[in-house]
């Protein structure tokens, strides 16, 4: 091979690791068709963060400032009230969000057939080992769908035992910003007085999603 086809190779290579990475932080678009079903199993789980006596830590701008795999959106819903609604999960309990303020609220948009949600699995499952439901809830919202219908839903839940509520509803039952995202996973959280703290797009990592939790109010979004 030639000097100028070595070049060649080099440069589409490059360009497919960039490609790939753009892809992964942006997370999935809605409503693409998927190349790959929910019996595609979830990441290996990351290691358990232990919370530990409460101490100092990053704030929520420096959380935001190091982020590696997420971005923030939503901007104007920060800091203002979040907007109320009320989903059924998949056991038939109805969850308000309203009802829920004195405890954070980890809501997460989420669909089968999205890779990078599916690689947040484990760490949604470590955060709920982590953090007691007095204290945090995880809702994680999946719309239903022609490629994510509620029997998919139901069974990628059965299939790797989810440990937090799942409700799968119709995107046209909640108001925005929840069914406005345009990309998942998106995450909303939301504090214990029912502000919203931070929204975001992109597979959020364990580590990020605790120093979130812990952190006070943004001052720079």
């Amino acid at each position: 091979m030639n000097g100028n086809a070595l070049g060649r190779s080099a440069v589409a290579i490059l360009g497919l690791l960039v490609g790939f990475g753009l892809v992964w932080s942006a997370g999935c678009r809605r409503r693409t068709e998927p190349t790959a079903g929910p019996n595609n199993p979830p990441a290996k789980p990351a290691p358990a963060v232990s919370i530990g006596p409460a101490r100092p830590g990053p704030t929520l701008d420096e959380v935001v400032a190091t982020r590696k795999t997420w971005d923030v959106r939503f901007h104007s819903y920060i800091g203002k009230q979040a907007p109320d609604f009320k989903v059924t999960d998949l056991a038939g309990r109805t969850y308000t969000l309203s009802a829920l303020k004195g405890k954070d609220v980890l809501i997460t948009i989420w669909a089968t057939w999205c890779p990078p949600c599916r690689a947040e699995v484990p760490d949604l499952i470590e955060l709920r080992k982590a953090v007691p439901e007095t204290d945090l809830a995880i809702l994680a919202i999946s719309f239903v769908e022609r490629n994510n219908t509620e029997q998919m839903i139901r069974a990628f839940s059965e299939q790797y035992k989810l440990n937090y509520v799942v409700a799968a509803v119709d995107s046209n039952s909640i108001p925005a910003p929840y069914s406005a995202v345009e990309a998942i996973p998106a995450a909303f959280f939301v504090g214990r007085d029912g502000t919203m703290k931070l929204a975001t797009v992109g597979p959020v990592p364990l580590a990020d999603m605790m120093a979130i939790l812990k952190a006070g109010p943004a001052k720079a979004l």
